[in-house]
């Protein structure tokens, strides 16, 4: 009871600080928020009961922190709590506030050839780079590849540690690179979730994905995808997602009113009710609140 008490007075809080109708939230994701579709089902619930509307700017990791360094945000909303630390250590955010949860799973061949199934993801790639089969590496300084990258050090494997600089949006970046050293099956192709995904079908290759391009690509098209998960539910492949408001002292137009209604209704038991109970082809894909690290992953069956 008190509890239900709890949840109805921020709820009336969140709404008596509601704006203007006709205001318009501006909110950078990264692209796998942004394919997931849960956006689609967010922000028109949001504005039915806060009268806001939302602008959705979807991008790599790397355009989504601009935006936020740049103002060209109120809100971010995406993994990788460390880099969105930063950003409140440098004066661009204000405090981060945990969301939800996804993960990420390492996928292949049917078969498995390599014989890396397990829940333990150094044991798997460990099995991967044994094995005379192939590992497709997005390459590309993403979240992902950044997984990847303390994955293959966590396996205890002598590692070459390298430098790579790639161009997007006419804008180079360059981040570290890693791969098991001796490798000759260690494929980098420098490019996004999808093309890492039909690489790795093409030449039967594991590789690391999240799970919302995964489910997206095995359900949601008529070729499907043949690569099974060989390995999840390991704590180290979950992926905690949050929002950061961007700090108006730093750049003094942004909407801090309408990024604080915004957070204070994610949060709240509506939209965690909303988080939790979306689904993609039929397949769980986050829980809200961080309530993962309690139930380790996003089940396997998705349901």
């Amino acid at each position: 009871m008190r509890k239900a008490m709890l949840t109805c007075l921020l709820m009336l809080a969140v709404f008596a600080a509601a704006p203007a109708w006709g205001d318009a939230l501006r909110l950078s994701v990264t692209t796998d928020l942004e394919a997931s579709g849960l956006l689609d089902v967010l922000a028109p619930e949001f504005k039915k009961d806060m009268g806001v509307d939302v602008q959705v700017n979807p991008g790599n990791l790397g355009t989504v922190i601009q935006e936020a360094m740049s103002g060209g945000s109120d809100v971010v909303f995406m993994s990788d709590p460390a880099r969105q630390e930063r950003l409140v250590a440098r004066g661009f955010g204000l405090q981060r506030h945990e969301v939800m949860s996804g993960d990420f799973l390492i996928v292949g061949p049917d078969d498995d050839p390599a014989g890396a199934g397990g829940a333990d993801a150094a044991a798997c790639l460990r099995a991967v780079a044994a094995s005379e089969n192939m590992f497709v590496s997005r390459g590309d300084g993403s979240a992902t590849h950044e997984r990847e990258k303390e994955l293959w050090k966590a396996t205890g494997l002598p590692l070459q540690v390298g430098k790579t600089t790639l161009t997007e949006r006419g804008e180079r970046m360059t981040f570290e690179s890693v791969r098991p050293e001796g490798m000759a099956g260690f494929l980098s192709i420098g490019d996004g979730m999808g093309r890492a995904l039909d690489a790795a079908e093409e030449k039967r290759a594991y590789v690391l994905t999240d799970r919302v391009t995964y489910v997206r690509y095995k359900y949601g098209r008529p070729q499907g995808l043949r690569l099974e998960a060989v390995c999840e539910g390991d704590g180290r492949l979950i992926e905690s997602y949050g929002i950061v408001l961007v700090n108006p002292e730093k750049q003094p137009h942004v909407r801090l009113d309408l990024a604080e209604i915004f957070a204070r209704w994610l949060v709240s038991g509506r939209g965690q009710r909303i988080i939790a109970d979306y689904r993609l082809f039929g397949r769980r894909l986050f829980l809200p609140d961080s309530k993962m690290a309690q139930s380790r992953a996003v089940p396997a069956s998705g349901q």
